[in-house]
């Protein structure tokens, strides 16, 4: 739990979004009622693998990405029989760095599956809702690969392909409809979950949700609601609704920020 100071340059609700934020909750010191910048302090519940990647380029951060990725590869190792589900954050801010996670996803799965234990991966994009609908249907999002055989990665190497064809294009998976900084990714999260192929037999199942942006912050800390281009945001997603739909699948979540 970590609690960001305010400054009087820059609006600490639409900078959260530049973080994997869970929660945002009061705190007994802090005076919730003036949200202008400079006001007092906005408590920020976050989650994140790691160390957090440096920002003003794109190969610092993709290294740092590629590093926590590896010590998570490392610890999964111990595990047999295991479904992992990568979700990658496809936004315009993710474009420099999408290559080098993408790297790193394809590097990891290579040597999970060769290391002696039984694995099988699946892959998907998403963005940001595609209208001021905030609910999982309405989210941008792409299955790249269901789970497929033990240790299989061809399906892996269509997310490598992807990569490949946007950055020849110099361009992002998806182009944000909203115009806004935070994305989607609870949306996502609940909408991946349910719609890929678990095994029963299947002993540990983790889905490693790898973003640069949060999720938009709850609608009553604006004042007019989430303001975006198409108007205010009605945001039914929640991090409960993310923690109910790992519960059901009995799935466990690792956040990586970019």
């Amino acid at each position: 739990c970590g609690r960001r100071p305010l400054n009087s340059e820059e609006d600490p609700i639409q900078n959260s979004g530049r973080f994997p934020v869970l929660s945002e909750r009061p705190l007994d010191d802090v005076d919730d009622s003036d949200r202008r910048p400079g006001a007092g302090r906005v408590p920020l519940r976050v989650a994140f693998w790691g160390g957090v990647g440096e920002g003003g380029g794109n190969a610092p951060a993709g290294v740092a990405v590629m590093v926590e990725i590896e010590n998570l590869r490392r610890i999964m190792e111990g595990y047999r029989n295991t479904d992992v589900l990568f979700l990658i954050d496809g936004t315009e801010s993710m474009t420099s760095y999408f290559p080098y996670v993408v790297e790193a996803v394809e590097k990891a799965a290579q040597e999970m599956s060769s290391s002696g234990k039984n694995f099988r991966f699946a892959a998907a994009v998403y963005g940001d809702y595609n209208s001021t609908s905030g609910t999982p249907d309405n989210v941008q999002f792409k299955l790249i690969t269901d789970f497929g055989g033990a240790n299989d990665v061809n399906g892996i190497r269509r997310l490598v392909t992807l990569a490949q064809q946007a950055k020849d294009q110099g361009a992002s998976i998806f182009h944000d409809p909203l115009g806004d900084k935070p994305e989607a990714p609870f949306a996502a999260l609940v909408r991946a979950v349910q719609k890929v192929d678990w095994t029963n037999e299947i002993k540990a199942r983790v889905v490693v949700w790898i973003a640069d942006h949060g999720h938009h912050v709850r609608t009553d800390l604006l004042n007019s609601g989430q303001q975006t281009k198409l108007g205010p945001l009605t945001d039914s997603v929640t991090m409960n609704d993310v923690m109910d739909a790992m519960k059901e699948k009995r799935a466990a979540l690792i956040p990586i920020t970019v």
